[in-house]
């Protein structure tokens, strides 16, 4: 048989056997074959909590920053041209150090002047008054030797004529010593007078171009563009310092702002301070202003002779704003709350029953129960 013979009874073969595997799978899909079954779904249980009785702490933690209890403001008593600030925020300068300066060389120039005019007229009144000073000298031996011959004669017995023209010696010597002592050079003290008034005021308007630090202190704020060669205004805020020893701790509360009392207790920490914790007191309630509209922090004070923190430096706060002792709670998970309702879901006897509860104190971690359930009463979760 040629190779050509054999190709259709090949053909046909495989296409019966593509017949029979076509009619065995619609055996399969139809006759007895069983669908597959659906897994019934798993019932996941529902979270649980138990009412408990102990204590619910409200607490309330804040970082605040060390602040100068009070700020000196500083600035010029003149308009002038910044020659020269010597000072950086953060400074800590000594009582009279000088700050910064004003350019004064015109009154430099004039009160150099106005000094050699002084020194003059206190050389010609110095003159005037020594002169003055030996007549005076020279009419005082006088009088004494006048007075001397007086009592000479007296003691002698001399006539009456005798003792009064050496009477009338001793009174012309007295004239004598009074006229010297009126003569001193008035013009001479009058032109002193007014040298010295000069150069004190002109020694006064230097003095008001120059910023001097008032106290021991830190300096705390410098105006903003202050600088050497700025113009400024007499009177303006140009520097600010303040005592680092009078300090207090200032922080803001997230609103809404806790209903607190001034002397509200509270305890610190500072981070370079490691794990010790300190007491401190509030003085001024989120809010308020001490004179500055700007400034609503609240403010808390302490004795900072035992920590020593300085301006600008960090603490962390808590406060205990509520303390309930032996109260009925719950966690906050087990509370639901719909369309005005508060309530917990119980199971009763197989059943699910919802509950009304007060509610009082909550933290993250419990909810005081005032009315609705009872110690050990187990509430389902949502």
């Amino acid at each position: 048989m040629f190779p050509g013979q054999c190709a259709p009874a090949a053909r046909m073969l495989v296409a019966v056997s593509m017949l029979m595997g076509t009619l065995v799978g619609c055996g399969a899909v139809g006759g007895d074959q069983q669908p597959t079954p659906i897994p019934t779904p798993v019932t996941l249980d529902k979270p649980t909590y138990r009412v408990e009785r102990g204590d619910v702490i409200l607490q309330q933690s804040l970082t605040g920053s060390v602040v100068l209890t009070k700020t000196i403001a500083l600035s010029f008593k003149e308009d002038g041209r910044v020659k020269s600030l010597a000072v950086q925020i953060g400074d800590t300068v000594k009582k009279d150090a000088i700050l910064a300066q004003l350019d004064s060389a015109d009154l430099t120039r004039a009160l150099n002047a106005a000094q050699f005019t002084l020194d003059q007229d206190e050389v010609k009144l110095a003159n005037s008054t020594r002169i003055t000073d030996f007549a005076i000298r020279k009419a005082t031996i006088n009088l004494d030797m006048k007075q001397a011959e007086l009592a000479k004669l007296k003691a002698s017995g001399a006539d009456r004529y005798d003792l009064q023209v050496a009477q009338d010696d001793v009174d012309l010597a007295s004239v004598e010593i009074d006229e010297l002592k009126s003569s001193i050079d008035e013009q001479a003290q009058r032109d002193v007078a007014r040298d010295q008034t000069v150069v004190d005021q002109t020694k006064s308007d230097i003095e008001g171009r120059i910023i001097r630090a008032p106290i021991d202190g830190v300096v705390t704020l410098i105006a903003e563009k202050f600088q050497a060669g700025a113009t400024v205004t007499a009177f303006q805020t140009a520097i600010q310092m303040g005592d680092p020893a009078q300090v207090e701790i200032s922080a803001s509360f997230p609103p809404p702002y806790p209903d607190l009392a001034i002397g509200q207790a509270a305890t610190f920490t500072a981070a370079r301070l490691k794990d010790q914790t300190f007491q401190a007191t509030l003085r001024k309630p989120e809010g308020s202003t001490t004179g500055d509209p700007a400034d609503e922090a609240a403010r808390f004070s302490f004795d900072n002779s035992k920590t020593h923190l300085m301006p600008g430096e960090t603490v962390y706060l808590t406060l205990v704003l509520k303390n309930e002792t032996n109260v009925l709670w719950l966690p906050p998970n087990g509370i639901r709350t719909f369309m005005g309702r508060t309530f917990v879901v119980v199971r009763d006897g197989g059943e699910e029953q919802r509950i009304d509860v007060e509610l009082g104190t909550r933290t993250n971690e419990r909810v005081v129960v005032r009315q609705g359930l009872a110690e050990g009463q187990v509430v389902i979760g949502p």
